[in-house]
């Protein structure tokens, strides 16, 4: 099983592990906004120019060392910038070219469970569509847009857009019913040989399957395993709040969950199979009075949460610091009691500082360990 502790050692390595592919497969998959838009453009014949464009954001700097070891892996040459003006840092990478895009989706979709529908058309049929030059006549542009319709369906809000089908249909004034896209040679795949190998390297796996033997320690372990590790390193929410509860004998009480938010329900399905697996049974709500799904899923257990970080702890590159923290030091101390007595609080607190500053933004909170001692008159040695 491997134990990486920065990107550089893999940087060192000849080749990217195995997991590292559905690694990138889970930040893209649920993350990334695959977008094809339509503009207007004079100088074209039909007055309209397709693009296409995969983007990806986070504010860890080692995700995007990754993700340009994986591009350089394949051949490809992403755009990466820090986005300025922002409280957090903020990186996003950009793929605009075809050839690109394709190179980079085909070796993750056998692990694709959000975009399993959407990268198909996307690589399979729209962009083999364009280097057929389809968005050339009336026609074929319209067949082709029609297929784009579908995509933005299966692909989700990031591409929404005024111009669909019923709009061009209106603006070259063609019957909708009159354009038969499955007509059209270019749909039946012009994917290169090379990705249609990469593809068949690895079949899609049903996701009942893939949870046998979650726990396995060896050294090929299951796609799902890097798969949840990756979101659970980059886009989970930890949280460990201080709050007042006068019940309790130092007057506070800690909180600890692990969280996170989707836009749809095949993820959250996912991680629940995954975690029944495990023994966890996580809260998961759905939130209500909002245009798209979104679920929110939720550990608070402390031996559930010990449990899923145990399992993907040999994958994490950006929060490695902090579930060491967590799972070694915490979390046992809190079993411990010792959150129970003042002087064993405030140590307590001194981890729970160091897990927040590994953690991440969202475990800033008003009480700290200076805060205890000064309200508890005790001294700092």
């Amino acid at each position: 099983m491997p134990t990486p502790s920065s990107v550089d050692q893999l940087r060192e390595a000849s080749s990217l592990p195995e997991w590292v592919t559905p690694y990138v497969a889970a930040l893209i998959d649920n993350h990334a906004s695959l977008v094809v838009s339509v503009a207007r453009a004079s100088g074209r014949g039909i007055g309209y120019l397709p693009k296409q464009e995969l983007r990806y954001k986070c504010g860890e700097r080692p995700v995007f060392d990754l993700l340009e070891l994986y591009c350089a892996e394949h051949g490809i040459e992403p755009r990466i910038t820090e986005q300025s003006g922002t409280t957090y840092r903020r990186f996003k990478l950009v793929l605009s070219s075809r050839s690109d895009i394709v190179d980079f989706l085909n070796p993750l979709r056998p692990y694709f469970v959000v975009q399993d529908r959407a990268v198909p058309l996307l690589v399979e049929t729209l962009i083999p569509g364009l280097n057929h030059r389809a968005h050339t006549d009336e026609e074929s542009f319209l067949a082709w847009v029609r297929i784009l319709q579908t995509f933005r369906e299966e692909v989700g809000r990031a591409n929404r857009a005024k111009y669909d089908y019923e709009f061009f249909c209106d603006e070259l004034d063609v019957d909708p019913d009159q354009i038969h896209s499955q007509s059209f040679e270019w749909i039946n795949n012009d994917t290169p040989a090379r990705a249609i190998a990469e593809v068949s390297k690895c079949e899609r796996v049903t996701v009942v399957d893939t949870l046998e033997g979650l726990t396995e320690t060896d050294d090929s372990p299951r796609w799902i395993v890097p798969y949840v590790a990756a979101l659970v390193d980059v886009h989970f929410d930890f949280v460990i709040k201080i709050g007042e509860q006068e019940s309790r004998a130092v007057g506070y009480k800690i909180d600890h969950t692990l969280q996170y938010k989707a836009e749809g329900e095949s993820i959250i399905r996912l991680l629940e199979q995954f975690l029944a697996e495990l023994g966890i049974e996580p809260r998961i709500q759905e939130q209500d009075e909002t245009t798209y799904e979104h679920y929110e899923l939720i550990i608070g257990r402390r031996d559930d949460i010990t449990k899923l970080l145990e399992v993907v702890r040999p994958y994490l590159l950006v929060r490695g610091e902090a579930v060491n923290t967590l799972v070694n030091k915490i979390l046992p101390a809190m079993d411990a009691g010792a959150h129970s007595e003042r002087d064993t609080f405030v140590e307590l607190m001194g981890d729970i500082e160091a897990f927040r500053e590994a953690a991440g933004r969202a475990n800033r909170g008003e009480y700290d360990q200076d805060y205890f001692r000064d309200e508890w008159e005790l001294n700092s040695g």
